[in-house]
């Protein structure tokens, strides 16, 4: 019986702990469905980052017109702010951007950056034709602090419509030796508990076979 019990409990344990690790799509975290298109103390606070991998995805959409210069990407849901939390003993190590399939005319140029106080740290920019693609933004890491971090449609090569999905994996790293996280330390007291449990179990149906054999004795 106690090996039942004991596999129960370890299915109930969670896969790694970047499962742990928070995710963000804009449709189910920020107001109306859609991250901030300002910047700064208006951009959409999603709350603290945790060890792991985190995932924060969204779409931008409007049209691009011609304009002096070429055209430029100023009308519509042009733009995703958003701020997040590196808390005291965590650091961030890398960010993972995608642009995903979708509709956008020649020369479609979207931007990712991140910015600290107000000061930009880096600016990524891809460029996507057909409209896809991703990169890895190199950076040495970054300590606790609030962190602003935007999506911006730039311009294009023709003017048109544009419609695409984002998403973004950034990597925490938490504080050496730090505690079990609680969605972790849950499963883990059942374990202890179950086992315990199954022992007593065991020792009370057992016992009365003992005593009985001894007795026949």
């Amino acid at each position: 019986m106690l090996r039942f019990v004991f596999a129960a409990c370890l299915a109930a344990l969670p896969a790694a702990p970047g499962a742990l690790a928070l995710t963000a799509d804009e449709a189910s975290v920020a107001p109306g469905g859609d991250f901030s298109n300002g910047s700064g103390a208006t951009s959409t606070l999603i709350g603290s980052l945790d060890a792991g991998i985190n995932t924060v995805s969204g779409r931008i959409s409007g049209e691009c017109t011609a304009e002096t210069g070429g055209p430029r990407c100023t009308t519509g849901d042009v733009q995703d702010s958003l701020r997040f939390v590196i808390d005291p003993g965590f650091t961030l190590t890398g960010i993972d951007v995608l642009v995903g399939a979708g509709t956008a005319p020649a020369g479609f140029d979207v931007q990712f950056s991140i910015v600290d106080r107000a000061i930009s740290l880096f600016a990524i920019d891809l460029v996507a034709a057909p409209v896809s693609g991703s990169d890895v933004l190199t950076f040495a890491p970054l300590g606790p602090s609030t962190y602003n971090f935007n999506v911006v449609a730039r311009s294009a090569s023709e003017p048109g419509p544009f419609d695409v999905p984002w998403s973004a994996e950034f990597t925490v790293e938490g504080p050496a030796g730090a505690a079990v996280p609680t969605p972790a330390a849950a499963p883990l007291l059942l374990l202890g508990l179950a086992a315990l449990g199954a022992v007593l179990v065991d020792w009370w149906v057992l016992r009365p076979h003992t005593a009985r054999a001894g007795g026949a004795a």
